[in-house]
């Protein structure tokens, strides 16, 4: 699959931090046991010159789950040329520092993204997120987190939430047919990139700059295929 290259400017509404010149986001919608984005992400951490990623591994409550999905995304990384270190619940904020300026770039897996930001949050890495100045990957929880705003189901009613505000629109991962009218109704007054399945964007300086797969734009009641 070739890789699309594009420049979409969005609304010049955004409210939301300083742009850090350095930093360039990958925001994917990836199952990691296939690796789908596999050849996208081998390009965009490339450029990486301490070849070691920060794991952010807060997005589930299952300690089996967690200690799962820490092997395969270790080794997932390990094949890409990129050695992993983990953030621990237990870290005082001192070596939560330390670790973040050891490396050059960060990693935000799937799971709940509720849990996932307010473990952020509470923490105060909020900030540390948003001052980094590297690459920055979010899986599909990890990458709604990363957003102006993600929308959800939770507790069966559709909306959007607010997210840390790295880039300024709105996300929808494993985005399907079935869910368009949800999200039509919801678009008014908002820029959505939608991400199916296998798919991915990157963003540098808030506009995206190449596509994986299938991504969708959705404003007022339009959908647009990137």
């Amino acid at each position: 699959m070739a890789i699309e290259t594009r420049e979409l400017c969005f609304y010049n509404n955004y409210h939301g931090g300083l742009i850090v010149a350095n930093r360039i986001l990958l925001l994917e919608c990836e199952d990691v046991k296939i690796r789908e984005c596999l050849e996208i992400k081998r390009k965009f951490l490339r450029s990486a010159k301490r070849k070691t990623v920060l794991i952010i591994p807060w997005s589930t409550r299952d300690p089996k789950k967690g200690a799962r999905y820490r092997k395969i995304i270790r080794e997932y990384f390990k094949d890409l040329g990129i050695g992993s270190i983990f953030l621990n619940r237990e870290d005082a904020l001192t070596q939560i520092e330390e670790k973040f300026n050891s490396v050059d770039i960060i990693y935000l897996p799937g799971g709940d993204p509720f849990l996932l930001l307010r473990e952020i949050k509470e923490r105060d890495i909020d900030r540390l997120i948003e001052d980094f100045n590297g690459l920055i990957v979010g899986n599909s929880a990890g990458a709604l987190i990363l957003s102006k705003c993600f929308f959800s189901s939770r507790d069966r009613k559709e909306s959007f939430h607010k997210g840390l505000g790295l880039v300024n629109f709105c996300l929808v991962v494993h985005y399907t047919k079935e869910k368009v009218n949800d999200i039509l109704e919801l678009s008014y007054g908002r820029e959505i990139i939608a991400l199916s399945n296998g798919s991915s964007v990157i963003v540098k300086n808030n506009k995206i700059v190449e596509t994986w797969g299938k991504v969708f734009k959705i404003n007022n009641g339009d959908i647009t295929r990137l």
